[in-house]
C-alpha cells in the first residue's frame, strides 16, 4: 500500500505543478469550470474558491506522503512537513515566471495548512489500522 501512496503523492505534485504552469486566463477558466461543476457560490459565503483549491490539494499531498510512510515519528512528520513547505515554496516561486501569475507567501501558508490537516488524518488513519490489525 505505501507504494500506492507514494506514486499518488507523486501525482499529485505533478498536478499542482501542470495548474501552477498555467497563464493566468487560462487557470480562471480551469477554477470558474470546476466551480459551476460543483454547483456551489463560495463567493457568497465569503470563500475565495482557489484558496480553498490550495488548502485542498495541498491536503491530499500531506494525506498520502504521511501514508507513504510505514512508521511516522515526529522526526518523520517534521520532515514530511519540511518538505511540503518546500514544495510551496518553489512552487509560488516558480509561479512568478508564468504570464499574470505571481507568487504569494499567504499561499504557501494556506499550502502548509492543508499539508498539516491532511497529514493529521494520514497520521490518525495509519494509528487506526495499526489498532486494528
Amino acid at each position: 500500500m505505501k507504494i500506492f501512496f507514494k506514486l499518488l503523492s507523486i501525482l499529485i505534485m505533478i498536478s499542482i505543478i501542470y495548474f501552477s504552469s498555467q497563464p493566468i486566463d487560462i487557470s480562471l477558466k480551469q477554477s470558474q469550470f470546476v466551480r459551476d461543476l460543483i454547483g456551489i457560490n463560495f463567493q457568497s459565503m465569503g470563500i475565495d474558491f482557489r484558496k480553498l483549491a490550495h488548502l485542498g490539494i495541498y491536503m491530499f499531498l500531506g494525506f498520502s506522503v504521511v501514508l507513504s510512510f510505514s512508521i511516522v515519528d515526529r522526526k518523520t512528520l517534521l520532515l514530511v512537513f519540511l518538505g511540503i513547505f518546500i514544495f510551496a515554496c518553489i512552487d509560488e516561486l516558480h509561479q512568478t515566471f508564468i504570464p499574470g501569475r505571481g507568487g504569494q507567501f499567504s499561499d504557501v501558508l494556506i499550502d502548509c495548512a492543508g499539508g498539516i490537516i491532511g497529514m493529521i488524518f494520514g497520521r490518525k488513519l495509519q494509528i487506526k489500522s495499526h489498532k486494528d490489525s
